[in-house]
């Protein structure tokens, strides 16, 4: 701090807990008389300063209301797509149980039709050993 009431960008990013970043870029969007001084490379930030920041940033009151409408529907969009991914998991989940279920079906037949084709190989190995006195009895 160089005057009493004159603070640094790093002392209102810590106070506000944001990045001097953030109140670098914040400080570029002010209009050219709400610019604060320079000292040096320094910004040295009066009372006036950190007002024009805060009111930009939103702390100003008539903000509060607007804030508090744009969280909410940003809650209600999230709230929306969460419903939305839920569906969409669920019409997944639902999919993939029918799959399942068709490919046990589908090995069961393939089961039976072995077993089947097994039984007339047997059928027919038994066919050709009967000589030909035994197809009248």
């Amino acid at each position: 701090m160089s005057e009493k009431g004159f603070i640094t960008i790093k002392d209102l990013s810590d106070s506000l807990g944001i990045s001097k970043q953030r109140i670098q870029q914040i400080i570029a969007k002010l209009p050219t008389n709400k610019m604060p001084n320079k000292e040096g490379n320094k910004y040295i930030l009066s009372p006036l300063d950190v007002f024009n920041i805060k009111e930009n940033m939103g702390y100003g009151n008539d903000n509060k209301t607007t804030n508090r409408v744009v969280d909410y529907d940003i809650y209600v969009d999230l709230l929306n797509s969460s419903k939305e991914k839920d569906e969409q998991i669920k019409k997944l989940v639902d999919s993939q149980n029918e799959m399942q279920k068709l490919l046990d079906q589908q090995q069961q037949l393939q089961l039976k039709t072995q077993e089947m084709l097994e039984e007339k190989t047997l059928l027919l190995e038994t066919e050709k050993r009967k000589k030909w006195w035994h197809f009248w009895n």
